[in-house]
Order: structure tokens, then C-alpha cells, then sequence
């Protein structure tokens, strides 16, 4: 059975919900995982999707920020507690598959944060990872028109991988 993840930078989870809640029931074949960042939630909001558990980390900013992941509800997984890294956001879900486990990390690095190679390399856990999020990072590479330092990082790390 094929896994199905989405990856969506919503820029505000509550004013933009709608749009993914019709997505998901339009869509033939709803994806088993959901990452958003830029929720931009207030602590006392605890959004609901049906068909799916909401696992949420607020930004240390309230203003900025904030990531969701959003997994159907009956699939075998662990929330990873992953280590700190400074200048960027991340949380994980670790999921068992029939061949083996799965880690999933959603990121979001603001585009005022400076990070470096090995920090966005410690983003990498095992070979049996799918890392997605807003990087905030440009590249040529993948049809964005122009490269930043940070694209010309990640070019660096996928292409040692």
C-alpha cells in the first residue's frame, strides 16, 4: 500500500482550514499524512480535521510560525521528541510500514534566521527519512528561478546523500 504525504504552507491554520478540510473530501485519494506550517495558532485553538489526529508545535514566536502534522487516524506511529536546533522549527512522527519504519519531519526555517550547513544537516535522522516543509530557501535546481545561500546548502547536502 503506497503512503501518501502532503506538504502545505498554509500562512494561518483557522482562516485557511476550510480550504484543506474541502480538499480533503474532494480528493480521490486523501493523503494518509498532512505537514502544515505557518498555523500561526494561539494556544487556546485546537483545531479538529475530521479522519485525522492533530499533532501541533507552536512557534516559540506567537506571531510567526508553527507546525502541524495531521495523520490519518489508525495508522501505527510514534511523535518523535527531537532534539533543538536553534534558527528553525521541526517536529517528527515516526511510522510503521510493511517495510520497515518511516520518519517524517516537517520543518519550517524562517527566512530572518541564519542557519548553517550542519544545522539543516541534523535535519536527517536515518536514510529512511522524508523531511518537507518551508525551508525558505531558493534554487535554480528545483525551478525556482533564482539561489539563495541556503538553496545552495541544501543542493549540497542532497547531492552528498
Amino acid at each position: 500500500m503506497a503512503l501518501t504525504v502532503l506538504q502545505w504552507n498554509c500562512w494561518g491554520f483557522q482562516p485557511h482550514k476550510h480550504e484543506l478540510e474541502r480538499f480533503l473530501r474532494e480528493t480521490p485519494v486523501p493523503p494518509d499524512v498532512v505537514c502544515v506550517e505557518e498555523i500561526f495558532l494561539k494556544a487556546s485553538k485546537n483545531p479538529r480535521v475530521d479522519g485525522y489526529s492533530v499533532y501541533r508545535q507552536d512557534s516559540p514566536q506567537e506571531s510567526v510560525g508553527g507546525l502541524a502534522i495531521l495523520l490519518k487516524i489508525g495508522i501505527n506511529h510514534t511523535l518523535l521528541c527531537l532534539e533543538e536546533i536553534e534558527g528553525l522549527e521541526r517536529q517528527g512522527i515516526e511510522l510503521c510500514t510493511d517495510n520497515g519504519n518511516l520518519t517524517i519531519i516537517n520543518v519550517y526555517i524562517s527566512p530572518n534566521h541564519v542557519v548553517n550547513k550542519e544545522q539543516i544537516n541534523r535535519l536527517f535522522p536515518t536514510r529512511r527519512s522524508i523531511i518537507v516543509g518551508d525551508f525558505n530557501a531558493h534554487s535554480a535546481s528545483w525551478k525556482d528561478g533564482k539561489t539563495n545561500a541556503r538553496g545552495r546548502v541544501i543542493e549540497d547536502i542532497v547531492q552528498e546523500i
